[in-house]
């Protein structure tokens, strides 16, 4: 005897946005970063 499970889609994900809108933020959040980097440790880090 074999009982299916109802499946749904993840609540946490309600809208479907392409992977390239998604790393674009990710590369906005680092800007302040990699500027407070460069300011304090010189371009050498570079």
């Amino acid at each position: 005897m074999s009982k299916a499970f109802p499946t749904a889609s993840a609540p946490h994900l309600p809208h479907a946005r392409p992977v390239s809108w998604v790393m674009s933020q990710v590369l906005l959040a680092l800007l302040p970063g990699a500027a407070a980097t460069l300011f304090y440790r010189g371009p050498g880090v570079l």
